[in-house]
């Protein structure tokens, strides 16, 4: 049960993609605090959930 590649299209696929330019926009300051606070939302839900686990050990 062989695979029988069609190397033609894998070269213009890794064509492609090695001359394809994405452009990132550098995320805001406004972005970056949006992310900061949800991240520490994220991260207290967590510490109490695992504490309130503990306690009813």
């Amino acid at each position: 049960m062989g695979v029988d590649p069609n190397e033609s299209l894998i070269a213009k696929v890794d064509e492609e993609i090695l001359h394809s330019h994405r452009e990132h926009a550098a995320p805001t300051p406004r972005e970056d605090d949006k992310h900061a606070r949800q991240g520490d939302i994220i991260i207290d839900s967590i510490a109490l959930a695992m504490w309130q686990n503990y306690v009813q050990m």
